[in-house]
């Protein structure tokens, strides 16, 4: 779960600097996550995959609240 802290922070810090704020929801390091799932101990998946989905809705927050004031 560290991993996914570490690219919460990364991703963060990516989205105040790109225009299109969208775009922070394609970003790589977020593909890359849900990649690894398949990694994950057995046990563990079903958390890890909450986590990164965790992560998911809370860009897509950040960025449509970001839409909402550029109309």
């Amino acid at each position: 779960m560290e991993e996914i802290q570490k690219t919460r922070e990364l991703l963060l810090g990516k989205l105040e600097t790109l225009e299109e704020k969208r775009f922070i929801l394609r970003a790589p390091e977020l593909r890359a996550l849900y990649g690894k799932i398949k990694d994950q101990p057995e046990d563990q998946r079903s958390a890890y995959g909450q986590a990164i989905n965790k992560l998911k809705a809370e860009l897509e927050e950040l960025t449509s609240s970001d839409i909402r004031y550029q109309i």
